[in-house]
């Protein structure tokens, strides 16, 4: 925000962030700290039932309340972290200094998580915590928090990724900027009736925080997506409409699968249901109106149905 008067400058700040009306968002990164420093103490292990004591002793039971919740979620242990190390030496230690910079970047996620409020009413900053997930799940929501699996997260173009397969390279960030994934997983924490049991509502459900996130706050945590996505937009959409009116049940080849072809990003359907989502903003006279729709993902089957969304071919 630019403000050419400075009094009201202050008296905004004032407003907001000393307003109730205006919580600011609480960001737990200990988990992070705890991480490496478990990690540096298996230098001193010298076997491998003394480096899962170390995880246990200095990771787990240390987690935050919200790692806590991670960890019986996904079903996490010390075993599979150690091994997990043990793997990936040279990615892991790529990524320490970014993730370590996530402590840094939380002015930046409040920001915008302010901004959110502005767009998505009665829009509630969730409790966000950064941890670490073993490599198979970038970030959930649950019960209002934000549980984020920083390994997956934190890389950018300097990360080391021959050790990873080809599905992991699909799927880690490789900005390195966290802000867009929370801001993402965010407007996730706002939707209504978010358990989509179908392709198309699926797709629009994370196309509507791909769009708020990407159309609406300009930030994109994934360029390649949206690059690849433009370059073969026809195509894609012909093939989703296809595979929505077929009803297929394993939506893998759209959401949450990853991808075999380092040629072609993962999760493709995230960018047609952002597509969808667009042209349906794009064409509602009310744009207030139309967020607190497509807010609620029980109506996305009506919405779909409306055809709006082209797919740009010719």
């Amino acid at each position: 925000m630019k403000c050419k008067h400075m009094r009201y400058c202050l008296i905004f700040f004032m407003v907001t962030w000393g307003n109730p009306l205006f919580p600011q968002a609480e960001i737990i990164t200990t988990d992070i700290d705890n991480f490496w420093r478990a990690y540096d103490l298996l230098a001193e292990a010298r076997s491998n039932a003394d480096s899962i004591k170390v995880f246990e002793q200095e990771y787990i039971a240390k987690a935050s309340k919200d790692n806590q919740q991670f960890i019986k979620l996904r079903d996490f242990t010390a075993g599979e972290i150690v091994k997990v190390i043990r793997r990936y030496p040279g990615y892991l230690t790529s990524i320490r200094e970014n993730t370590l910079k996530i402590e840094h970047q939380k002015a930046e996620i409040e920001k915008y998580l302010l901004m959110l409020q502005d767009i998505l009413p009665g829009f509630k900053p969730p409790r966000i915590c950064f941890a670490f997930g073993c490599l198979r799940t970038g970030g959930t929501v649950s019960k209002g928090q934000i549980l984020v699996g920083t390994e997956m997260v934190a890389a950018d173009s300097s990360a080391i990724i021959s050790e990873l397969s080809p599905w992991l390279r699909s799927t880690i960030n490789k900005t390195g900027n966290v802000v867009p994934v929370v801001v993402h997983e965010a407007v996730h924490s706002w939707q209504k009736n978010k358990y989509t049991r179908d392709l198309a509502s699926t797709a629009m459900k994370e196309g509507f925080a791909d769009f708020v996130t990407r159309s609406l706050l300009k930030l994109d945590s994934n360029p390649f997506l949206h690059e690849y996505g433009a370059q073969h937009e026809c195509g894609l959409w012909q093939k989703f409409k296809a595979d929505v009116n077929k009803g297929i049940a394993d939506y893998s080849d759209w959401v949450y699968g990853g991808s075999v072809d380092e040629n072609q990003p993962a999760d493709l359907g995230y960018f047609v249901g952002m597509k969808i989502v667009e042209a349906y903003y794009a064409s509602s006279p009310d744009k207030a109106k139309a967020i607190k729709l497509l807010s609620d993902c029980k109506n996305y089957p009506a919405i779909y149905s409306q055809n709006l969304y082209t797919g740009s071919c010719r």
